[in-house]
């Protein structure tokens, strides 16, 4: 990034400094340490920093790419329970000479540079899922926003990974920024909760400015924070399923579209024969015997009466 558009970028985003440096974060329990002996794991950094009191995670980012290994250190991230602690490792560490190597806490731009695009996503899931939390001190969400801001900002960037980050944080944005509308509602004082929304409002206007996303996005994300659009319902107009084990859900049974049975057109006209066989009126034969129509029927079923012959020489 070149020093103009830095100076720039820093003009639009006076009011969230404390986004680049955790230092000026007065409840981040988190500390980004950018110097890392090779030699040293996970359960050495707990050792160390466990002095001081419990710790919530730690985690070092491994090297997977030989440019990555050639700088011959690691980089990690160390979170207490409180704040306290936080800074008593942070005063009794910073500049302590550990493995050969000097513990110091580095900014959120080194951070940006130690991470990779294998570890992209996982990192993209945790910031999404800490946005989540509503018991999470709001200038803790505000520090995060800020980071994901970072993130975006440096996604146009042309180094290998940026682009990674853009991908995924695109694909959560719409979540994380309702989440951020559910802790504004959660806030009870007025001044607490507009300085809260403001300060959303000014990573917008930075965004809008560096124009990140398509303006399309941009506003339904505006949206979503300012609860003018529901995700929920969203979801639920998307989950219509449209198609089943991946054939299109149609009129057709098997890919036959049911305007014919065993290959025969179903229309309104009659049916004129059965399995090649013609069928005919009613009024011709059944089972080969004709039909009499109704007269001659009657007829024959009218009683008929009888002479008996008489008997020579009895008719006399």
């Amino acid at each position: 990034m070149d020093a103009p558009s830095r100076r720039n970028r820093s003009s639009v985003l006076d009011d969230y400094a404390p986004g680049s440096h955790d230092v000026e974060d007065p409840s981040t329990t988190n500390l980004y340490l950018g110097n890392i002996n090779p030699q040293m794991n996970e359960e050495m950094l707990c050792q160390e920093f466990g002095r001081f009191g419990p710790l919530a995670s730690v985690k070092i980012t491994w090297p997977r790419t030989d440019e990555e290994r050639a700088r011959e250190r690691n980089c990690g991230f160390v979170a207490f329970m409180n704040r306290r602690d936080t800074e008593r490792a942070l005063k009794n560490l910073s500049g302590k000479i550990i493995m050969s190597f000097e513990m110091k806490k580095n900014d959120i731009g080194d951070a940006m540079v130690c991470l990779n695009a294998e570890a992209a996503e996982e990192i993209v899931d945790c910031i999404t899922e800490s946005l989540s939390i509503l018991k999470t001190p709001l200038p803790k969400k505000i520090t995060r926003l800020y980071l994901v801001s970072d993130a975006s900002y440096n996604s146009s960037a042309k180094v290998a990974i940026a682009s990674y980050y853009r991908k995924f944080f695109e694909t959560k944005l719409c979540q994380i920024f309702s989440d951020l509308n559910a802790t504004y509602h959660t806030i009870q004082g007025h001044l607490q909760s507009e300085n809260f929304k403001q300060q959303v409002m000014t990573c917008f206007r930075a965004w809008e400015d560096w124009a990140i996303y398509p303006e399309p996005f941009f506003i339904k994300l505006k949206n979503i924070f300012l609860g003018l659009e529901n995700i929920i319902e969203e979801k639920e107009t998307e989950d219509v399923p449209d198609d089943l084990d991946g054939a299109p859900i149609e009129e057709e049974v098997e890919g036959a579209p049911l305007e014919d049975v065993d290959g025969i057109p179903i229309d309104a006209t009659p049916i004129d024969d059965l399995d090649g066989v013609p069928i005919k009126s009613f009024d011709d034969d059944l089972d080969g015997v004709p039909l009499m129509d109704a007269t001659e029927d009657s007829k024959k079923n009218e009683p008929i009466f009888k002479v008996a012959p008489c008997k020579m020489g009895s008719c006399r």
